[in-house]
C-alpha cells in the first residue's frame, strides 16, 4: 500500500516495544534513523 502512494517500504517499520524496554526502543530508533539517512530524502510529494 505504501508503494501505491509513492512511499518506499524501507521507510516504514513496525515494532512492538514494551514500556520496560527502553534500551531496545533506543536501538530500534537508532537503526531506523541510520537507515533513513542512508536512503536519503523521500521523493514523496504531498498533493
Amino acid at each position: 500500500m505504501l508503494q501505491d502512494f509513492g512511499i518506499e517500504p524501507e521507510r516504514f517499520r513496525l515494532e512492538w516495544v514494551s514500556a520496560s524496554e527502553g534500551q531496545r526502543f533506543a536501538k530500534i530508533i537508532e537503526d531506523m534513523t541510520g537507515k533513513i539517512k542512508k536512503i536519503g530524502p523521500s521523493s514523496f510529494k504531498n498533493q
